[in-house]
């Protein structure tokens, strides 16, 4: 039982990271160098509903860069869902193929611009323009991905370089925070039907409901839930209070701590995603995450475990739900210049948290509730009423500083995958000497209340027409 576990208080190292956070955020908030240009804001979209509010609009451009980098005597295993491989073997050698790199459409507090969705390549030297497809679009499609993920495609091509290939992805949001009206969320029954973006949320997805090899871990999750409601039926009660009553009893149950990544090498930051550190840059080589069949029975793990399993908790209540991957800008603040990790590489950098969507079928209103599940653990060791609003789940200060990268811990295509690293492809790598795989995220202009930081841009301006985003 939780109870019988005492939760180790705060250091005062800890205590400091997170004032820092706190610091960085309040900076982002009030002010950029007053050198750098100011841009007039974009006008705010119609988001608001009875349920949610919207406010303090951050514009965000990011980039993100799959590095494969050769040197001798080093195997990286792959561990993809239906083509798993082995990069082996300095020089490196891609024949065609697709990279997959996920491009969410919206979450519960933002929108992503499809305009500025670009992609590029390199070859040791230069980046060059190159399309990008979108796979999964909610406006374009009827059959979406599970959770409504959603891709960005580029062609690889033939690529040929002794030392480092590159591929990269930009990316355009606009990130807001959330205000939750419970009061009225709190009056919505159990539609009889879900939307097919609410629908997706319930479908099938690896750690979530399967293992990477497709075996169920439904049953533990299954009976987690018996031993939280006993022989009641969760429809009693109305789907924000399940969602709040479930959450309340997982975060009572569960601890976490550290786990070990897939993958050799770098350091682990304290949310368990494991970093390797380049200059300022810091780099994502693998999250480390269990299934949550296996976290079901332990009960233990790290953030992004948790996350996992509060998602498939819901789904098993029946409660569309999915898992946000993102980085913290709050964490990452330099002058002019935002990469996850730059303040203390141990700080959470890469992060998760997750949203089910509440669905008011009478006036075909569909919301996504934010809930930061690690958040929302750290508030307390005892459990929180739930017939109580609570910051973090709904309402959510910090989410205007927080932004996506995936609905999925790997594309849901046939794909090799390296690690959990969210992206994967179809392509083949040859590496005469061995190679490394990473990705950087780089977070390279905010805007907020008119002012502006930038760094440099990601493409020569002649490279950008050809790299614009097209539907798919």
């Amino acid at each position: 039982m939780r109870h019988a576990v005492s939760r180790p208080r705060p250091t005062a190292q800890a205590a400091a990271r997170t004032a820092a956070r706190r610091a960085a955020r309040a900076l982002l908030r009030l002010a950029v160098p007053a050198m750098l240009a100011a841009v007039p804001a974009a006008a705010q979209p119609a988001l608001d509903n009875p349920y949610m509010t919207f406010k303090d609009r951050t514009e965000s451009t990011a980039r993100a860069t799959i590095e494969i980098r050769s040197f001798g005597n080093f195997v990286l295993p792959g561990v993809g869902v239906s083509n798993p491989q082995n990069i082996v073997g300095g020089n490196l050698q891609v024949s065609g193929g697709t990279i997959f790199f996920p491009a969410p459409k919206r979450t519960a507090a933002s929108i992503a611009h499809d305009n500025g969705i670009r992609g590029a390549v390199a070859a040791n030297s230069n980046f060059f323009a190159r399309p990008v497809t979108l796979a999964g679009d909610i406006e374009e499609t009827t059959k979406l991905f599970p959770a409504g993920a959603r891709y960005a495609e580029l062609e690889v091509g033939s690529l040929q370089a002794p030392t480092f290939l590159a591929f990269q992805f930009e990316m355009r949001h606009s990130l807001f925070n959330t205000v939750f009206n419970e009061t009225a969320a709190a009056q919505l029954p159990w539609p009889e039907t879900l939307p097919p973006e609410a629908a997706a949320a319930l479908e099938p997805q690896p750690l979530v409901s399967v293992t990477p090899e497709g075996e169920s871990v439904r049953e533990p999750v299954a009976d987690l839930l018996t031993s939280m409601i006993g022989d009641n039926d969760i429809r009693e009660i109305t789907p924000l209070a399940a969602a709040k009553y479930l959450t309340a009893e997982l975060i009572y149950r569960f601890r976490v701590q550290a786990e070990v990544p897939q993958v050799p090498g770098g350091f682990l930051n304290r949310n368990n995603a494991l970093l390797q550190t380049s200059g300022r840059v810091t780099e994502l080589r693998s999250l480390a995450i269990t299934d949550a069949g296996t976290a079901a029975n332990r009960l233990t793990g790290s953030r992004f475990t948790l996350v996992n399993l509060w998602v498939a908790l819901m789904r098993e209540a029946g409660i569309p739900a999915r898992v946000v991957v993102g980085f913290d800008l709050g964490s990452a603040l330099s002058i002019g210049r935002f990469e996850f990790d730059t303040i203390d590489p141990r700080e959470p950098g890469v992060i998760a948290w997750a949203e089910f969507a509440l669905y008011d079928q009478a006036s075909d209103i569909l919301t996504w509730v934010p809930v930061d599940v690690y958040e929302l653990d750290q508030q307390t060791n005892q459990r929180q009423n739930w017939q109580q609003p609570w910051n973090f789940f709904g309402t959510h200060p910090y989410l205007s500083t927080y932004v996506p990268i995936a609905h999925a811990w790997y594309p849901p295509m046939s794909a090799t995958v390296f690690g959990f690293s969210l992206w994967g492809w179809d392509a083949q790598l040859n590496a005469d000497s061995g190679a490394d795989l990473r990705v950087r995220f780089e977070q390279f202009a905010v805007q907020q209340d008119g002012r502006t930081g930038r760094g440099p841009a990601l493409l020569p301006a002649r490279g950008l027409a050809s790299g614009k985003a097209t539907e798919r």
